[in-house]
C-alpha cells in the first residue's frame, strides 16, 4: 500500500501535464476560430468577374475570362473560391480525429488508476451507471455536433461559391444591357444578329414601301381619269395610303408619319367595294352608277390590302423580337431591380453561415475542454470516480 501511495503523486503529475497539453492544444483551436473570419474575408479571392482567379483545371493558373456559364474553367476556378472555408472544415475533422485518437490512447491515464470498484459506495452504483451513460451520451452529442460544424464549413464555403455567381450573373446582365452585342451571353440566347435582324426589317419595309407606292400612283391615276381633284371637290372618295417607312435606305419603320389626310391600307376595300359592281348588278346599272370595278378586282385588292395590314399589324412585334427587346427589357430590370437585393441576400446567407460555423466551433471548444478539465476531478456524490473514505484508507495503510 505504500508503493500504491508513492505512485499517486506520480499519476498527478502525469495528468497535470497531460491535461496541460490538451489544453493548449484547444486553446490554439480557440483562437483560430476567432481569427478565421478575418482570415476568411480578407484572404477569399475578389468577387468581380473582372478578377483573376485560380484555375485547378490549369494547374491553379489564373483564370482571366469573364461570366461563361459554358466554360468549365469558369465553374472551376469560382467553385475553388470556397476553398478556405472548405479547407477549414478538413481541418476540423483531422483535430477531431487526432483528438479522439489522442484520447482512445490515454483513456487510463484520465481514468485515475488509484481507484478501483471496491472504493466506490455501494449505495451509489446506480448513481454511478447513470452517471457514466450520461457521459457516453455527451460523447456521442460532441462527436455529432463536431461532425455539423464540420458540415457547416462546407455549407460556408459553397455559400460563398453561390455568392460570387451571383455577383458574375448580375454584373453579365449589367454589361448585356450596355453592350448586348459584344457580350458572353449573346452566345447563349436565341437572339439575332443586330445586323441580320436590320437587313430582314429594311427587306420587309422595302416591300411594303414599293406597295404602297405604287398603289398610290395608281390612286392618282383613276382620280385624273375620272377627273377629280381632293383640293377642289368637295366630295373626294379616295385618300392617299399611308406608308410608315420611310424613303431613306433603311426603311425604317414609322407610323407617326401618318397624316390626318391619309388612311390605313386595310380601310382600302371598304372605300373600293362603293365603286365594284357586283354579279348580281347589271353591267347598264352599274355604268349609271360609276361602278366601274370588277368583283373579281375587288376581291383581289382586297386580299393584298389584308395582307399587307396584317403585315403592318405584327410589324412591331416582330421588330421586338429580331432585336430581342424582351430579352433586353427583361435584363434591364433584373439589372436594375432585382440584382441589388439578390447580391444582398447571398452575401447574408453566406455571413450567416459563417457567424453559426464560427459560433458552433468556439461552443464546442469551450464544451470539450470544460468535459476534459472536469474529467480527471472526484467528487463526494454524482462523480464517476468518488474519492476513497479516509477510514478505510487509513486502514489499509495500517495494514
Amino acid at each position: 500500500m505504500i508503493v500504491n501511495l508513492l505512485h499517486q503523486p506520480a499519476t498527478s503529475s502525469v495528468m497535470s501535464r497531460t491535461n496541460g497539453a490538451v489544453t493548449s492544444f484547444l486553446s490554439l483551436l480557440i483562437l483560430t476560430s476567432l481569427f478565421s473570419p478575418k482570415l476568411l474575408v480578407f484572404g477569399s479571392p475578389i468577387r468581380d468577374p473582372s478578377s483573376k482567379r485560380p484555375d485547378p483545371l490549369r494547374h491553379f493558373k489564373n483564370y482571366n475570362g469573364s461570366f461563361t456559364i459554358t466554360n468549365d474553367h469558369y465553374w472551376a476556378s469560382t467553385a475553388f473560391t470556397g476553398v478556405p472555408e472548405y479547407a477549414m472544415a478538413g481541418v476540423w475533422v483531422l483535430c477531431g480525429v487526432c483528438f479522439g485518437i489522442y484520447l482512445a490512447c490515454n483513456w487510463k491515464s484520465f481514468s485515475g488508476g488509484s481507484s478501483s470498484p471496491t472504493n466506490h459506495f455501494d449505495r451509489h452504483y446506480f448513481l454511478t451507471l447513470a452517471l457514466i451513460l450520461l457521459f457516453t451520451f455527451l460523447a456521442i452529442i460532441i462527436f455529432l455536433c463536431w461532425i455539423i460544424t464540420a458540415v457547416c464549413w462546407i455549407l460556408t464555403g459553397a455559400d460563398f461559391f453561390i455568392e460570387s455567381v451571383a455577383e458574375d450573373i448580375c454584373s453579365a446582365f449589367q454589361d448585356y444591357v450596355q453592350n448586348p452585342q459584344d457580350n458572353d451571353l449573346s452566345s447563349i440566347l436565341p437572339c439575332m444578329n443586330s445586323t441580320a435582324s436590320d437587313k430582314i426589317l429594311s427587306a420587309i419595309g422595302f416591300t411594303v414601301h414599293n406597295f404602297i407606292t405604287k398603289l398610290n400612283l395608281k390612286i392618282t391615276k383613276v382620280c385624273q381619269t375620272l377627273g377629280l381633284n381632293e383640293q377642289k371637290d368637295e366630295w373626294f372618295p379616295f385618300a392617299m395610303i399611308c406608308d410608315p417607312f420611310s424613303a431613306a435606305t433603311n426603311y425604317s419603320y414609322a407610323p407617326q408619319k401618318c397624316t390626318d389626310n391619309t388612311i390605313h391600307i386595310g380601310d382600302l376595300p371598304n372605300i373600293l367595294a362603293g365603286f365594284t359592281c357586283y354579279r348580281q348588278n347589271s353591267p347598264r346599272s352599274c355604268i349609271s352608277s360609276g361602278k366601274f370595278l370588277s368583283e373579281k378586282e375587288f376581291r383581289k385588292a382586297s386580299a393584298y390590302s389584308y395582307s399587307i395590314q396584317t403585315m403592318l399589324n405584327v410589324f412591331p412585334d416582330l421588330m421586338s423580337l429580331t432585336r430581342c427587346n424582351v430579352v433586353k427589357d427583361s435584363f434591364t430590370d433584373i439589372a436594375l431591380n432585382q440584382c441589388r437585393p439578390f447580391r444582398q441576400s447571398m452575401r447574408l446567407l453566406w455571413v450567416s453561415m459563417l457567424c453559426l460555423s464560427i459560433f458552433m466551433m468556439d461552443l464546442l471548444l469551450t464544451w470539450v475542454v470544460k468535459v476534459y478539465l472536469e474529467r480527471g476531478r472526484s467528487f463526494n456524490r454524482c462523480s464517476i470516480f468518488p474519492k476513497p473514505r479516509h477510514g478505510r484508507q487509513a486502514d489499509q495503510t495500517l495494514g
